[in-house]
Protein backbone atom coordinates (compact mmCIF):
# COMPACT_ATOMS: atom_id res chain seq x y z
CA UNK A 1 0.00 0.00 0.00
CA UNK A 2 1.39 2.90 -1.01
CA UNK A 3 1.62 5.93 1.79
CA UNK A 4 2.46 8.99 0.78
CA UNK A 5 0.35 11.72 -1.51
CA UNK A 6 2.23 13.77 -4.30
CA UNK A 7 1.90 17.29 -4.65
CA UNK A 8 3.13 19.05 -7.66
CA UNK A 9 4.26 23.15 -7.04
CA UNK A 10 5.12 25.57 -9.41
CA UNK A 11 4.83 28.47 -6.71
CA UNK A 12 1.58 29.99 -8.32
CA UNK A 13 -1.36 30.64 -6.32
CA UNK A 14 -2.78 27.43 -7.51
CA UNK A 15 -0.27 25.44 -6.47
CA UNK A 16 -0.53 26.61 -3.35
CA UNK A 17 -4.50 25.90 -2.40
CA UNK A 18 -3.03 22.44 -3.90
CA UNK A 19 -0.09 21.93 -0.95
CA UNK A 20 -3.31 22.89 1.29
CA UNK A 21 -5.46 20.60 -0.04
CA UNK A 22 -2.85 17.52 0.27
CA UNK A 23 -1.39 18.32 3.50
CA UNK A 24 -4.85 18.44 4.47
CA UNK A 25 -5.36 15.16 3.26
CA UNK A 26 -2.43 13.59 4.36
CA UNK A 27 -3.22 14.14 8.04
CA UNK A 28 -6.79 12.94 7.68
CA UNK A 29 -5.29 9.87 6.47
CA UNK A 30 -2.40 9.17 8.16
CA UNK A 31 0.05 9.46 4.97
CA UNK A 32 3.16 11.35 4.28
CA UNK A 33 3.30 14.13 1.70
CA UNK A 34 5.78 14.35 -0.24
CA UNK A 35 6.17 18.09 -2.39
CA UNK A 36 7.82 18.19 -6.36
CA UNK A 37 8.72 20.83 -8.30
CA UNK A 38 9.98 19.71 -11.65
CA UNK A 39 12.20 21.98 -13.59
CA UNK A 40 11.86 21.52 -17.25
CA UNK A 41 15.21 22.20 -18.84
CA UNK A 42 15.51 25.05 -21.69
CA UNK A 43 18.28 25.54 -23.81
CA UNK A 44 18.44 29.19 -22.85
CA UNK A 45 17.01 29.59 -19.66
CA UNK A 46 18.76 31.29 -17.00
CA UNK A 47 19.43 28.81 -13.81
CA UNK A 48 16.19 28.34 -11.81
CA UNK A 49 17.70 26.44 -8.85
CA UNK A 50 17.34 29.40 -6.41
CA UNK A 51 13.60 29.86 -7.10
CA UNK A 52 12.92 26.41 -7.52
CA UNK A 53 14.29 26.01 -3.58
CA UNK A 54 12.57 28.77 -2.93
CA UNK A 55 9.13 27.63 -4.15
CA UNK A 56 9.85 24.24 -2.62
CA UNK A 57 10.40 25.76 0.88
CA UNK A 58 7.90 27.94 0.76
CA UNK A 59 5.65 24.50 -0.42
CA UNK A 60 6.87 22.79 2.36
CA UNK A 61 6.54 25.40 5.01
CA UNK A 62 2.91 26.00 4.58
CA UNK A 63 2.05 22.05 5.04
CA UNK A 64 4.16 22.38 8.15
CA UNK A 65 1.81 24.99 9.38
CA UNK A 66 -0.76 23.46 8.42
CA UNK A 67 -0.24 19.57 9.68
CA UNK A 68 1.01 17.28 12.78
CA UNK A 69 2.36 14.12 12.65
CA UNK A 70 2.83 14.64 8.61
CA UNK A 71 6.30 13.76 7.80
CA UNK A 72 6.85 16.61 5.15
CA UNK A 73 9.56 16.09 2.20
CA UNK A 74 10.61 17.95 -0.98
CA UNK A 75 12.54 17.08 -4.40
CA UNK A 76 13.52 19.52 -7.18
CA UNK A 77 13.23 17.60 -9.53
CA UNK A 78 14.43 18.16 -13.61
CA UNK A 79 13.18 16.94 -16.56
CA UNK A 80 9.36 16.95 -18.22
CA UNK A 81 6.79 17.60 -16.02
CA UNK A 82 4.00 15.40 -17.15
CA UNK A 83 6.39 12.46 -17.35
CA UNK A 84 7.82 13.01 -14.01
CA UNK A 85 4.56 13.34 -12.31
CA UNK A 86 3.44 10.17 -13.48
CA UNK A 87 6.65 8.66 -12.67
CA UNK A 88 6.43 9.70 -9.28
CA UNK A 89 2.81 8.84 -9.48
CA UNK A 90 3.72 4.86 -9.58
CA UNK A 91 4.78 5.10 -5.80
CA UNK A 92 2.20 7.03 -4.98
CA UNK A 93 -1.09 7.01 -3.02
CA UNK A 94 -2.51 9.86 -4.55
CA UNK A 95 -0.92 13.08 -6.83
CA UNK A 96 -1.95 16.57 -6.25
CA UNK A 97 -2.20 19.59 -8.46
CA UNK A 98 -3.15 23.22 -9.20
CA UNK A 99 -5.74 23.65 -12.15
CA UNK A 100 -3.47 26.29 -13.70
CA UNK A 101 0.20 26.59 -13.85
CA UNK A 102 2.60 29.52 -12.98
CA UNK A 103 1.49 33.03 -14.98
CA UNK A 104 -1.69 31.12 -15.94
CA UNK A 105 -0.11 28.58 -18.25
CA UNK A 106 -1.96 25.65 -18.82
CA UNK A 107 1.12 23.25 -17.53
CA UNK A 108 -0.13 21.34 -14.42
CA UNK A 109 -4.17 21.22 -16.54
CA UNK A 110 -2.06 19.77 -19.25
CA UNK A 111 -0.47 16.99 -16.43
CA UNK A 112 -4.04 16.43 -15.77
CA UNK A 113 -5.11 15.22 -18.67
CA UNK A 114 -2.18 13.46 -19.71
CA UNK A 115 -3.41 10.80 -16.78
CA UNK A 116 -5.49 8.48 -18.75
CA UNK A 117 -2.89 6.02 -18.44
CA UNK A 118 -4.12 3.01 -16.06
CA UNK A 119 -2.77 1.61 -13.18
CA UNK A 120 -2.01 5.90 -12.24
CA UNK A 121 -3.51 6.81 -9.20
CA UNK A 122 -6.04 9.40 -8.99
CA UNK A 123 -5.16 12.61 -9.81
CA UNK A 124 -6.39 15.72 -7.54
CA UNK A 125 -6.93 19.37 -8.58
Amino acid sequence: MFRHIVVGVDGSALATAAVEWAAADAQRRGLDLRIVHVREQWPYAADGTKYSAAVLQAAADRALDLTRDVQVTMELVPGNVIDTLIGESASADSVVLGSRGSAGSPGWSSARWAWASPGTPPVRS
